[in-house]
């Protein structure tokens, strides 16, 4: 059997970050069922290139081309036949940057299978809205982000499929639906896994879930307290983290629905517009596959949540208790790093 690298392109919001931790976390447990998971530090890459998916090296060194080689030659110089490189980067690189990759690989005798997954279109982008409002502090409404940023090329997954297959070769390229309908074990882990005929159930279970998405009070006052000054009083990654462990103390019950911050309308439209480009994806790649494909929890009409019913008790606590906390620690810093100047007077 020719040796082969599974190559995960993404897509992003699509459990790419825990198959990447699994990778990390159990490299050498991977390698004795025969799949390496390679460190892009013992591949001679930067701490800052090897974050985001071992595979991220391929995309973001300022010299792919090189990357991809030296990539290419450390992999040929291991003893194994499987490898696992993961980035949900690579999905969007443009196309000459993906063949050099390509290329690179083979060039050393590897056959490549790139892998991507891919998800309804809305269930996508309220994905992406949110984790964006978390990671980069966007400050605008879900709304206004559908609104403006629906219509994308890279949501068309006939069109994505056949660019991949253009580079790798229509038999080298597997695309699933994600969703645990479709995915083996119900989970993109044991699914990414099974394809390059590897079973990793095992390795899950000491794993922590992933999944859990922040609730609807959370987001909204993210959002909200994104558009203050001073930005450096609040980030929204650390208020997640203080405010998981008081929710569960409180007892509360979150409202997770973040497609109800979108109107019904807005989410229909989104929806129609892709319907005929998913049913053609579908006949194409998926025939045998009752329609539609592609499965949302979204139903057609939704009481809309406004952010004035979202602004409550509750999570006004959670910041508030964040800010405390927040504040109490700055101040600790302070005092030790001027506790040298206070003792030196």
């Amino acid at each position: 059997m020719q040796r082969t690298v599974f190559l995960h392109l993404g897509m992003g919001r699509c459990g790419s970050s825990s198959i990447q931790i699994l990778g990390d976390r159990h490299r050498d447990a991977l390698g004795a069922r025969g799949i390496h998971y390679p460190s892009p530090l013992d591949m001679g890459f930067t701490e800052e290139e090897a974050r985001g998916g071992n595979g991220r090296v391929l995309t973001a060194s300022e010299r792919p081309a090189l990357a991809a080689e030296r990539v290419a030659v450390h992999l040929a110089q291991l003893d194994a036949d499987r490898f696992m490189l993961s980035s949900e980067y690579l999905i969007g690189s443009p196309l000459p940057v993906l063949q050099r990759i390509a290329d690179a690989l083979r060039g050393h005798d590897l056959r490549v299978v790139g892998i991507a997954y891919v998800r309804d279109q809305r269930d996508w982008l309220v994905s992406r809205w949110a984790q964006a409002v978390k990671a980069n502090r966007w400050t605008m409404t879900l709304d206004e982000f559908l609104v403006s940023r629906y219509r994308s090329d890279r949501l068309d997954y006939l069109a994505q499929t056949r660019r991949l297959a253009g580079v790798f070769g229509a038999e080298n390229v597997i695309v699933r639906p994600f969703d645990r309908h479709h995915l083996q074990g119900g989970d993109a882990r044991t699914d990414l896994y099974a394809l390059a005929g590897v079973d990793v159930a095992d390795l899950l279970r000491d794993e922590p879930d992933l999944n859990a998405s922040a609730s609807v009070e959370e987001v909204v006052i993210m959002r909200i307290v994104n558009q203050l000054p001073p930005r450096e009083m609040f980030d929204p990654r650390m208020f997640l983290r203080h405010s998981q462990p008081l929710v569960e103390e409180r007892g509360w019950t979150p409202v997770r629905d973040l497609y109800r911050l979108a109107s019904p309308a807005v989410m229909r439209m989104v929806g129609e517009y892709y319907a005929p480009r998913n049913e053609a994806f579908r006949a194409a790649y998926f025939p045998d596959e009752p329609a539609p494909l592609l499965r949302s929890r979204i139903p057609d009409d939704y009481v809309q949540l406004t952010e004035d019913l979202c602004v409550s008790s509750r999570s006004v606590e959670l910041l508030a208790s964040f800010m405390i906390d927040y504040g109490t620690r700055q101040m600790r810093r302070s005092l030790r790093l001027n506790e040298p100047q206070a003792l030196a007077s």
